[in-house]
């Protein structure tokens, strides 16, 4: 997986699902959207984090990837309340990339 895809991961997954909700009425729309900010995107940037961190190897701007790619989606699709989301996907990222570092360290000694 290189910095590109990942990219593009982040652009589907942040872009897509708001633009799919939509055609939901406003009941469905306000919950599905609170999935995705408080489940959905929390978990993906978590495996995103695990799946990455050992072939990226540790640079600053892959961990703060989640949250530069949100930016713009907060004031398109949310307001800026949203805002604070972005340091909820940069922790999980990097407890993501931590957790597979550490059992990648424990299966090596």
């Amino acid at each position: 997986m290189n910095k590109r895809f990942l990219i593009l991961v982040y652009l589907i997954m942040y872009y897509l699902p708001p633009i799919i909700s939509a055609g939901l009425d406003l009941y469905w729309r306000h919950s599905f959207i609170i999935l995705l900010l408080m489940l959905v995107y929390p978990l993906s940037c978590f495996v995103l984090g695990i799946l990455t961190k050992v072939e990226l190897r540790f640079r600053w701007y892959i961990i703060l990837l989640p949250g530069i790619m949100f930016i713009p989606t907060t004031f398109i699709f949310y307001n800026y309340t949203a805002l604070y989301y972005i340091i909820i996907y940069i922790l999980m990222y990097i407890i993501g990339a931590f957790l597979k570092e550490s059992k990648h360290n424990f299966k090596g000694s």
